[in-house]
């Protein structure tokens, strides 16, 4: 049940892509079909890809890296959010088929109406998401560090944080005693940059002297992210000599 519970959480979009194809198929072709269709597509993919992370046949060889399992459901060693996933891929692209055949286009405009329903949802629930997420798993992260290392040494934490609100800094880094070197730079998406999703933070006897982020074609090729770049001075405080000329021991 934990198991069930963790991919519903993990993998929610995938359940909600699957739910749009459900009703979009239940209008379109009929709930029997609808069923039938995913009952052969399903078991079709997930065959495919235990052949493949096997034998490489059809997609080419690869391997799950296993790094979810426990937190959601496998078959054998394929997760099940994956082949599940050609179920509503494969209807997407049988509508658009009938579509380009010029059989019916009602499949393709029932799919649109509800893709386009979901993807409106999506984007307005995933920056919450993806923030709530980030927060606690960076939270436990920097109070693993906050245990391991003294509140004086120095550190940089950076990286692509997907803190889409802006409350990282408030809410983790700040009270586990890190500053904000970066600025706030947009660096994504890298061809347009609109949101501030990349952060630099430091603590201790560092100081940050220059931030930007690079705005280079190699660049905007390189990343779906613009990279950002922090100068810091690393120079050691300057040290006590006591009286008799002797540094303290």
């Amino acid at each position: 049940m934990d198991l069930v519970l963790g991919t519903l959480v993990l993998r929610w979009y995938v359940f909600a892509f699957l739910a749009c194809f459900l009703a979009a198929g239940a209008c379109d072709l009929g709930w029997r079909r609808t069923l039938v269709f995913a009952a052969w597509v399903w078991p079709l993919a997930w065959v495919s890809e235990l052949a493949s992370t096997r034998i490489g046949v059809p997609f080419g060889l690869y391997h799950y890296t296993n790094a979810t399992r426990g937190h959601e459901v496998y078959v054998a060693n394929v997760p099940l959010m994956d082949s599940l996933s050609f179920t509503f891929l494969a209807y997407a692209a049988f509508c658009l088929a009938r579509g380009a055949l010029g059989r019916s286009w009602s499949g393709v405009a029932v799919l649109l109406l509800f893709y386009v329903a979901l993807l409106v949802a999506f984007s307005l629930l995933s920056p919450w998401f993806l923030s709530f997420n980030n927060m606690m798993s960076i939270g436990s992260n920097v109070a693993f560090i906050g245990l391991m290392a003294a509140t004086g040494t120095p550190l940089i934490i950076a990286g692509d944080f997907n803190d889409v609100y802006g409350n990282l800094g408030r809410r983790v880094m700040h009270p586990a005693g890190f500053e904000l070197a970066s600025g706030h730079f947009r660096t994504f998406p890298a061809i347009a940059p609109l949101r501030r999703l990349d952060r630099v933070f430091y603590r201790g006897d560092i100081t940050p002297t220059a931030a930007f982020a690079g705005h280079t074609q190699v660049a905007r090729r390189a990343s779906d992210h613009l990279p950002l770049i922090v100068d810091f001075d690393l120079s050691p405080p300057s040290t006590t000599i006591e009286s008799n000329g002797q540094s303290p021991h």
